[in-house]
C-alpha cells in the first residue's frame, strides 16, 4: 500500500485521463471513498470494478467496493434515493433509481446507479426485475464487483416461482456473457428442484472463465514481433472493449512505446497498473513493478527501481513455481550495487 501511495504521488505530474480528455471538464461531483470524500470531481470511466476520476489534483482511481458516497451534479435526486435506502425504503429507492437509470447515457454510470438498483429491487421483493437488470449490467461489464451484487432474494411461493422460471428460461436463451448464463441456470435449476439459490451477495463468484481472455492475444504477438506500432493501434481499438483487461492493455501499452524508445511514456503506462490497481486484482502488477523499474534504471532513478524491485521481490514470495520470477528479481536487485 505504501508503494502504491508513493507512487501516486510520483505518477501525478505524467498524469493524463486515459478514457476523457480533461480540457474543459467541469468538476462538479463528489466522491467518498474509504470514508475521504473527493469534492469537484468529475467522473471519466469504470473498468474492472475501477472508477476513474478527474480532480484539482489530477487523474485518480477508487475500487467501486470502496466508494460510499457519490453525489452526481447532473441527477439531485439520487441524494433521494440515498436517504430512503438509509430508511430501508427500498421500494421507494428503486423508483427514483430506475427512472435516473432510464436517462444514463454513459455505461459506467448505469454500472453505479444499475448496482444500487439491483440491490434495492431486490430488498423490495422485486426479484425477477433485479434479475434483469442484473443481467443488463453483466452485458456491461462483468468485473468481480459487477457479479458480487446478485440478487438473491427469490419468491417463495409455487405460482410466483413458475412464471419466474418461464421469465429465467428467456433471459437464458438471450443472455450475452458467460456470467449471466452461469448464474441464470444456477437459478433455473433451483426453481426446478424447489430451492432458494444461496449466494452470499457480497461476494463475487470464483471460478469463471472470460471467455474474451481466451481469444488470441493480437498485442502480445505484434510486441514478440517487434510491431510496436500496430501494438499501440491495436491497443488503442480495444481500449473500450470492456472484454479486454484494461491493466493488461496497460502494461502492454508500456511494452509497445518501451519498445519503440519512449521511455517516459512506457513509464507512465506501466505506473498506471501500480496506481489504480492492487496485486489481487490483475496479474500484471507484479509484471508492471519489474518493467518500470527497469526504465527507471535506464533513467538513472535507481532508488525508484529499488523501490519498485523490493516490492515485487515481496508479493512474489518463495513458493518454488515463483522460483524464476524471484531468481529475475533478485538479479535486478543485485544489479544496483554493482
Amino acid at each position: 500500500m505504501k508503494t502504491r501511495q508513493a507512487f501516486r504521488i510520483l505518477i501525478a505530474p505524467l498524469a493524463v485521463t486515459l478514457l476523457l480528455t480533461a480540457s474543459g471538464v467541469t468538476l462538479a461531483d463528489d466522491i467518498t471513498v474509504d470514508g475521504f470524500e473527493f469534492k469537484n470531481i468529475r467522473i471519466t470511466g469504470l473498468r474492472e470494478g475501477q472508477l476513474y476520476f478527474i480532480g484539482p489534483a489530477g487523474e485518480r482511481s477508487a475500487d467501486l467496493a470502496r466508494i460510499k458516497g457519490l453525489k452526481l451534479s447532473s441527477y439531485p435526486e439520487l441524494e433521494k434515493a440515498d436517504a430512503a435506502i438509509a430508511k430501508k425504503d427500498y421500494r421507494t429507492a428503486a423508483g427514483v433509481l430506475e427512472q435516473v437509470f432510464k436517462r444514463l447515457d454513459k455505461d459506467y454510470l448505469q454500472l453505479i446507479v444499475g448496482s444500487k438498483l439491483v440491490y434495492c429491487l431486490d430488498k423490495s421483493d422485486q426479484f425477477e426485475r433485479a434479475l434483469v437488470f442484473y443481467v443488463q449490467l453483466l452485458s456491461l461489464d462483468t468485473s468481480p464487483f459487477v457479479q458480487g451484487i446478485k440478487p438473491t432474494n427469490m419468491p417463495s411461493k409455487e405460482a410466483e416461482q413458475k412464471a419466474l422460471q418461464s421469465r429465467v428460461e428467456a433471459l437464458l436463451r438471450s443472455a450475452t456473457t458467460l456470467e449471466a448464463k452461469q448464474y441464470l441456470g444456477e437459478i433455473n435449476d433451483a426453481l426446478k428442484e424447489g430451492k432458494k439459490i444461496e449466494v452470499d451477495p457480497t461476494t463475487p463468484q470464483s471460478g469463471l472463465v472470460d471467455a474474451a481472455e481466451a481469444r488470441r492475444d493480437v498485442v502480445g504477438d505484434f510486441i514478440k514481433e517487434g510491431k510496436f506500432d500496430d501494438a499501440l493501434k491495436t491497443i488503442d481499438k480495444q481500449i473500450d472493449d470492456r472484454g479486454v483487461s484494461l491493466s493488461k492493455l496497460l502494461f502492454q501499452r508500456g511494452q509497445a512505446l518501451e519498445g519503440s524508445g519512449k521511455d517516459m511514456d512506457a513509464l507512465e503506462s506501466y505506473m498506471r497498473v501500480i496506481v489504480h490497481y492492487e496485486p489481487r486484482q490483475t496479474d500484471f502488477y507484479v509484471p508492471a513493478l519489474v518493467e518500470a523499474g527497469k526504465v527507471f534504471k535506464k533513467l538513472g532513478k535507481t532508488d525508484h527501481a529499488r523501490n519498485l524491485w523490493t516490492e515485487a521481490r515481496k508479493l512474489i514470495g518463495d513458493d518454488k513455481e515463483n522460483r524464476d520470477a524471484a531468481k529475475e528479481v533478485q538479479d535486478l536487485l543485485g544489479s544496483l550495487s554493482q
